[in-house]
């Protein structure tokens, strides 16, 4: 049912029932790249929940620490503010 693995593993195939690419990924086409690659609606979301659990990350991390540092007996500052973002240029 399943075509069968390239016997090259650095072939690119983006089915297992398609046919591998001999050619490597030159030899797409024009439809071949929408096979391999998702739609830009699907890498929008995809990047929004990444940013959403960065940020989530960021601040049980700046959380984390606060909470060492009391069990150390410093003091902690009752909010802390990371500003991130791409360089002037």
């Amino acid at each position: 049912m399943w075509a069968e693995p390239a016997s090259n593993p650095t072939t690119p195939q983006c089915h297992p029932a398609c046919p591998p690419l001999e050619g490597g990924t030159k030899d797409l086409g024009p439809w071949g790249a929408s096979r391999l690659f998702p739609n830009h609606l699907i890498i929008d979301n995809l990047m929004r929940y990444e940013a959403h659990l960065h940020r989530q990350y960021i601040q049980t991390l700046h959380e984390l620490e606060a909470l060492q540092a009391r069990r150390r007996g410093e003091r902690t500052p009752l909010a802390c503010l990371d500003i991130t973002g791409s360089p002037a240029g």
